[in-house]
């Protein structure tokens, strides 16, 4: 339960913030008043709606968009920056995490515009906040790490604190406790220093949450002690709070928890008017905690069902893993094992996305990075003093070297003279040689240098066509793309619309997803009186060609229903296969093209509370309303089947699932003798749930070992699914075949039908 480490540090570091929280608002708006500069007057006014955050809306945005407008007026980019801050604070304030951090990225981008390097720092370590309450601690890391590199150029040391702390709170999310402890005492050591005591106390807080995690428990409550001495030597409502609730927990985790429960009631009684969904979440957690360990089970799973509820409304995945941890445990006491089950799965699945290994290894990856960059411009600074102090050292070397030289000089000058005589001579023979040599090397050097020239225009002649070349495929690949998108509208449009489906079908999922722009998949849902008529087709190929079939497939499904009367689902495919073939003029010739598809369909007959189905290549899976356990329930079954074949039909059953197969033909031309299409009929019970689908689903490649989904796994899917809503199914199974491809590509188009008869 590591309240403090992250969540509202931030507004005893803002400079901005603690400025305006210093006026009151009368003498605000006295000054706006007299203030003749417009732009300071726009400051002013900035700091005005400061303190309407956390009051009246109407107000705030009121006095926001008028900050906006003398901005805009007078080309005062801080002023719009500080606009989106403003806005960005409101947000963060009633939980809309996502949207603070938007306007976060904007009132960035301003500031880094105008080089306000302060400004630009708090930005960041706002942004570093919101992420690391969506528990996307990586990214709170680099935030951090950021807002801390200006602090430390602007030798703002309050803005250090603030740096180490938050660092600090984030490896402490990720269980790296040392380095978590190495920030906060570093954090603590500068408050010392400027004689903090606010800062002080979130230092305190911070090290007894990791020295209660370590199991250090008597040092934790130390920290705790200190933390609340200062909390109410400042009348810090805010950190007494924080102190009452770890003091609460440490007691529970000591086996002490009537003390516990008692600390938990003065946190309760001391923000019982709050409204804010965090502190509210933190009240009910510690004392729906204590209450289970004093024995009140009742009492305790309620209040800590209220703080899950508040979890999902601040939406923070660390908040609602310790909370359905906290119910699962609650649950188990009292021996309701199913919903301990259910909230311990949901533990599960969120630590399996907050502690990723690799997420670690990103963030630790991250701080190393930072901290050699920051090694190496170290060295580089001592290199260069280093390097003149060598200068000044040898200038003075030379110097006292020049004045021996002078001395020794006017001594032996006559000697000198001669010998300089007679070494001029020797040289200025040598100078004559070097200079002729020099001559011929340029000769040989111009020559080089013109062939260069001339290689250095036949490769700008190459680039250019290159580049040519590369221009003409660019424009004719937009052309293609362009046409294929409008295609896709096209074939969307020949596709039953969504209102229509939800008409024929109330509770029913369509997951349709293309692997390229258009689908070879399609699906065609008709009612015609009492008849509902579902068809999953997969076509030959995918992409544009697949596109073209689906769409003569479409129309020839609505082509049959019209012509013919009340004609069966075996039927329908007898004369789809006879319109394909004839349109593709295939004979079942040697070398030519196999082109068609493969189909389930199924008719809903809701008067005779019966379905027919028939299908190409492709099976129908039901799933009973009504569980069959015995195998002589399942033979009744099979009895009451009213299918127009013998016993030999393909039908399989198990207790969840029963598939009705499809023939192993296609829609199109066979090279085996061609039949009949079966048609098979089954009387349903109402709740029961329907599932038709092309191969894309079980083809798809991924998992740890890259293999195919396969329908043995489709089918357990499906079966754990049974009981949820079928919207709830969908994304369900959108979700897993994601998972399941990973980094894999989607190899095929995939489509699956689910309907719920009702």
């Amino acid at each position: 339960m590591n309240r403090l480490l992250i969540i509202s540090l931030f507004s005893i570091f803002c400079v901005f913030q603690a400025k305006a929280h210093t006026l009151i608002k009368s003498e605000l708006i006295n000054k706006i008043a007299k203030e003749k500069n417009i732009l300071k007057r726009i400051d002013l006014l900035v700091d005005l709606a400061e303190l309407n955050i956390e009051g009246d809306s109407t107000t705030f945005f009121s006095q926001v968009k008028n900050i906006r407008t003398l901005s805009n007026e007078n080309n005062y980019v801080k002023g719009i920056a500080e606009c989106e801050y403003l806005i960005g604070d409101y947000y963060y304030t009633k939980g809309k995490l996502e949207i603070s951090n938007s306007y976060f990225y904007k009132a960035k981008e301003l500031f880094f515009k105008i080089k306000n390097k302060k400004r630009l720092a708090d930005t960041y370590t706002f942004i570093g906040i919101i992420y690391s309450e969506l528990s996307m601690f990586d990214k709170s890391l680099n935030q951090y790490i950021n807002s801390e590199k200006i602090y430390e150029e602007l030798h703002d040391t309050i803005g250090l604190i603030q740096s180490d702390i938050n660092i600090g709170a984030t490896y402490s999310d990720i269980q790296l406790y040392d380095k978590a402890k190495s920030y906060y005492e570093k954090a603590l050591n500068l408050s010392l220093i400027t004689n903090s005591k606010e800062n002080s106390a979130y230092c305190y807080a911070n090290l007894g949450v990791c020295q209660k995690i370590t199991g250090n428990y008597n040092k934790a409550l130390e920290y705790y002690i200190k933390l609340e001495t200062i909390a109410e030597e400042l009348s810090n409502k805010y950190l007494l709070g924080t102190s009452y609730f770890n003091m609460a927990n440490l007691f529970i985790n000591m086996n002490e928890p009537y003390k516990g429960y008692q600390i938990a009631k003065k946190y309760i009684k001391l923000y019982e008017n709050s409204t804010e969904p965090a502190t509210l979440y933190y009240g009910y957690t510690i004392l729906g905690n204590s209450e289970i360990n004093i024995g009140e089970f009742n009492q305790g799973i309620k209040h800590l069902l209220i703080s899950f509820d508040k979890a999902k409304e601040i939406n923070s995945g660390n908040l609602i893993l310790q909370t359905a941890n906290n119910l699962a445990d609650a649950y188990e006491k009292t021996n309701d094992f199913k919903q301990a089950y259910y909230y311990k799965k949901i533990t599960y699945q969120l630590s399996d996305s907050l502690f990723k290994v690799n997420n670690i290894k990103q963030m630790t990856d991250i701080e190393t990075k930072y901290q050699t960059e920051k090694k190496e411009h170290q060295i580089e600074v001592l290199n260069k003093n280093k390097k003149l102090q060598n200068l000044e050292l040898e200038k003075k070397q030379k110097e006292l070297r020049n004045r021996n030289y002078i001395i020794l000089g006017i001594a032996i000058v006559m000697i000198i003279i001669i010998f300089f005589s007679s070494a001029l001579y020797k040289t200025l023979q040598l100078k004559r040689k070097a200079n002729f040599l020099l001559k011929q090397r340029n000769v040989e050097i111009n020559q080089k240098n013109e062939e260069i020239m001339a290689q250095r225009d036949e490769i700008q002649a190459q680039r250019d066509e290159v580049t040519n070349q590369r221009d003409k495929i660019a424009l004719q690949q937009k052309k293609i793309t362009d046409s294929i998108q409008y295609a896709s509208r096209i074939q969307n449009a020949v596709l039953p619309p969504a209102e229509n489906i939800k008409n024929i079908l109330p509770e029913h999922f369509i997951l349709y997803r293309p692997r390229d722009i258009v689908s070879g998949d399609f699906y065609w849902i008709h009612q015609q009186q009492n008849k509902i008529f579902i068809a999953a087709a997969d076509c030959t190929g995918h992409g544009v060609p697949g596109a073209f079939m689906s769409m003569m497939g479409v129309a020839f499904l609505n082509e049959i229903i019209t012509k013919f009367n009340n004609p069966t689902a075996s039927e329908i495919l007898d004369q789809l296969r006879i319109n394909v073939k004839r349109s593709l003029h295939q004979t079942g010739k040697t070398g030519e093209q196999k082109d068609g598809m493969d189909i389930s369909l199924c008719i809903i007959d809701s008067d005779k509370k019966y379905l027919e189905f028939a299908g190409a290549n492709n099976p129908l899976y039901i799933i009973p309303s009504v569980i069959l356990n015995e195998c002589e329930e399942q033979l009744s079954c099979e009895a009451k089947s009213k299918s127009r074949i013998d016993a030999s039909t393909p039908l399989s059953m198990t207790t969840r699932l029963i598939e009705l197969k499809g023939d192993k033909m296609p829609i199109g031309v066979h090279l085996t003798d061609e039949k009949p299409f079966t048609n098979n009929i089954y009387e349903y019970n109402l709740g029961d749930t329907i599932y038709l689908f092309s191969d894309g689903y079980n083809d798809q490649f991924g998992g740890p070992h890259g293999k195919k989904f396969m329908q043995s796994r489709l089918k357990q899917l499906l079966i754990d699914l049974n009981s949820k809503s079928l919207s709830e199914q969908k994304k369900e199974i959108e979700f897993c075949i994601e998972r399941w491809m990973g980094n894999h590509e989607q190899i095929d188009d995939i489509l699956v039908i689910g309907v719920r008869i009702v």
